[in-house]
């Protein structure tokens, strides 16, 4: 198939090692699992060859980007280059729901935590 529509609705919830997504397209053992709904703060990391796009569909937060911190909130967008340690937090009471795209698609192996 050439084409795929989801629902977030229909979207299966899966516990990954950084906290509980919504996957799209698929999950991680499909071709198409290049997107997720991200719904908890995940932990400081980077990718070696993933690019990812995180879009902030709710909630406030911040972004720690190579140690940087920066303010987001609804309809921002980050691109994140591989190598970059990143980390999204939601403000205090609030819920930080990310669309998160991969480039490639997201591969666990490709996952590296930092110390934090």
């Amino acid at each position: 198939m050439s084409y795929r529509i989801q629902h977030l609705a229909d979207a299966k919830v899966v516990k990954h090692p950084f906290g509980v997504a919504r996957e799209m397209f698929g999950g991680l053992d499909d071709d198409f699992g290049v997107a997720r709904i991200s719904m908890t703060d995940d932990h400081e990391h980077y990718h070696g060859n993933t690019t990812e796009v995180y879009y902030v569909l709710a909630g406030e937060g911040n972004i720690l980007l190579d140690g940087e911190p920066h303010e987001i909130g609804p309809d921002t967008a980050i691109l994140i280059s591989p190598g970059t340690k990143h980390r999204a937090t939601a403000k205090e009471g609030q819920v930080l729901d990310l669309l998160v795209f991969s480039i490639p698609a997201y591969d666990l192996g490709d996952e590296f935590r930092t110390g934090e």
